[in-house]
């Protein structure tokens, strides 16, 4: 077999390979029955746990009607590899875990993140009828050369199906938070690999086989390259589009959503446009409700904490009652349109994955925000819970959809009993569950919500001391002090922590950002027409600066970083609550949750139990 092959299938997927007793000639390879006995569980080693979170994070981003393919790591002497597998599941050698690793804790699950994310788009992509294995341990060059047949034509075909993988590793990386800058750095993620695995440096040119290897990865680091420019605009836009909806800039937020999903329409985008939608409409019907102009319960949705109403009606000067309705009746027409967008965007979030349980809920709370009951039921009854079962986030919007229909009474009844039933889950190891802490809130403000429309004021009260007591009981900061701010009639921090508003590397938004050589890269990026910059610190860093050379966005992904001593990277997703207060909104998206705090100007990013980077607005 020709060498330029051989290289190519050396750097196949990162690395297709097997130990060469476990080659065969049949089929049977290509299935998991045949790699059971070599499967490693977190049981048996636990550098398997970093593997499993990094691939449960990539699975948001799963985009198909397909089932999930599986993850299995297996203990091989074949050095580092992963591969696809025709029956639909990936497999991860240990080794290749630990030459990740040692490419430095900062860099090392975005990398494991690429590796896994081109296997799931090889999966994707249905390339794997043609897929093998091939050797690649300090063997002899007759057995690296596996006995494998291919034409110039399917050489060709192998590189642009390698090519396609790498480019739609790097967007699914990115559209559930990993950063693309990661897999290309001062020295290209692909050379570092092929040297890892052959335990020699490229510029060993003695060897001509390891020779060729490191020119295959070089070529493949370029081409990389050259598409990590578009990745990494795309995920720059959709980074602009989270800041500004997490800022409450819903029509800035949409801007840049859309211009993302026009060249990469995932599921994140959809849910995220959607999200954008129905949290104006949110905000709107909260202030026509505060200002009495809609009778009816302030309803909490569990999507979006929101501490404010956010947008506030401007009722008329003229205070006839014709102006007060032709306003209230332009209002509704306006919430009536955003919602109808959400759903748009909710259902398309669904149809790219049927098993997204957030996006159904989320086009239930839709439908309930204009007391349609009866899409409500059909979206939860007809859809949900047949394919996902009864579960307390339903439950309560199918209470609250019994509100609206007439029955408050038996609503309060509902929710009672299925705070009574989640009550057992507020204990020390819920803290830093911030979706459960959700749920538990939501359902005691609902309950709140409707004793007050009913005239129960006094038992409004008496459930959240009783929340606030259950809670400071079992330990939970978050929801205690939730439950105090309701009781205190306010919400939101009242008093400063901070002492200057935070910066990044020293720089706030509107800063006039000046090129200087403290170890950073930077990338254009076009939005109609006008050019922007990224910048890439390698302390974790990131800037964007506009036309005009102004800071735009500034945020801090890795690094050892902290906000004045307080709060660092890393930290428990419970710390923000201790230290900097309640957030004034909370949104959830693909990449994980969001506590904004207005009063600061910052945006935390919270996933799998911890801090994981913050944002300036």
């Amino acid at each position: 077999m020709n060498r330029i092959l051989l290289v190519l299938l050396l750097l196949s997927s990162i690395s297709h390979a097997a130990d060469q007793s476990l080659l065969l000639t049949d089929k049977s390879s290509q299935f998991i029955s045949y790699w059971k006995s070599h499967v490693v569980t977190v049981a048996q080693d636990k550098r398997i746990r970093l593997a499993e979170k990094v691939y449960d994070r990539l699975l948001r981003g799963w985009d198909s009607s397909r089932l999930e393919p599986g993850l299995y790591v297996v203990d091989s002497e074949s050095g580092p590899w992963a591969a696809s597998l025709v029956d639909g599941n990936i497999l991860l050698s240990l080794q290749a875990l630990d030459t990740i690793n040692s490419f430095g804790e900062q860099r090392a699950e975005h990398l494991l993140a690429f590796v896994l994310a081109h296997e799931l788009a090889h999966q994707r992509a249905d390339d794997l009828w043609q897929h093998r294995f091939f050797n690649l341990n300090q063997q002899s060059q007759d057995n690296r050369q596996a006995d494998f047949q291919i034409d110039r034509s399917g050489l060709a075909d192998m590189e642009q199906k390698e090519a396609r993988a790498d480019h739609d590793g790097l967007v699914l990386m990115s559209s559930v938070g990993f950063n693309p800058y990661q897999v290309v750095g001062k020295k290209d993620f692909f050379t570092e690999w092929v040297e890892s695995i052959w335990m020699q440096p490229c510029n060993n040119q003695q060897d001509s086989l390891l020779f060729d290897a490191c020119q295959q990865a070089k070529e493949r680091a370029l081409r990389t390259y050259s598409k990590l420019d578009l990745v990494a605009s795309q995920s720059s836009l959709y980074d602009l589009g989270v800041q500004a909806l997490v800022a409450a800039n819903y029509s800035r937020a949409r801007f840049y959503f859309t211009q993302y999903g026009r060249d990469f329409p995932n599921r994140a985008v959809m849910s995220a446009l959607g999200i954008s939608h129905l949290a104006e409409a949110i905000q709107l019907r909260k202030s026509l409700i505060k200002q009495g102009l809609i009778d009816s319960p302030d309803f909490f949705f569990p999507l979006i904490l929101d501490a404010t109403a956010g947008v506030e009606a401007n009722i008329p000067d003229n205070p006839k009652r014709a102006a007060v309705n032709s306003y209230l009746q332009k209002q509704q027409v306006r919430i009536n349109k955003l919602v109808e967008q959400a759903v748009a965007y909710f259902e398309k979030a669904i149809k790219l994955q049927p098993e997204y349980k957030t996006g159904y809920l989320a086009l239930a709370s839709a439908y309930l925000l204009t007391e349609n009951q009866f899409m409500v039921r059909g979206v939860l009854q007809g859809r949900y819970q047949p394919r996902f079962g009864q579960d307390p986030a339903s439950e309560m919007l199918l209470a609250l959809t019994t509100a609206i229909e007439g029955g408050t009474e038996q609503a309060i009844e509902l929710l009672r009993q299925l705070i009574a039933a989640t009550a057992h889950d507020v204990s020390d190891s819920d803290m830093n569950k911030m979706h459960s802490d959700l749920q538990k809130y939501s359902m005691i403000y609902n309950l709140s919500a409707l004793l007050k429309y009913s005239g129960r004021e006094p038992e409004s009260e008496q459930q959240w001391k009783l929340f606030a007591k259950a809670a400071q009981k079992k330990g939970n900061a978050h929801l205690f002090r939730l439950a105090v701010a309701q009781l205190q009639n306010s919400y939101g921090n009242t008093k400063t922590v901070l002492k200057q508003s935070p910066t990044v590397n020293g720089l706030r938004l509107g800063n006039k950002k000046t090129r200087d050589d403290s170890g950073h890269s930077i990338n254009e990026l076009w939005i109609e027409g006008e050019q922007f910059h990224v910048y890439n610190y390698v302390n974790g860093a990131q800037f964007i600066t506009g036309a005009n050379g102004k800071i735009i966005s500034a945020s801090q992904h890795s690094g050892p970083a902290s906000i004045e001593n307080l709060l660092q990277l890393g930290d428990d997703a419970g710390r923000p609550i201790k230290t900097l207060g309640l957030p004034d909104r909370r949104i959830n998206l693909a990449a994980g949750e969001y506590l904004a705090y207005d009063q600061y100007g910052l945006a935390l990013q919270i996933d799998e139990h911890e801090v994981k980077g913050w944002f300036l607005y």
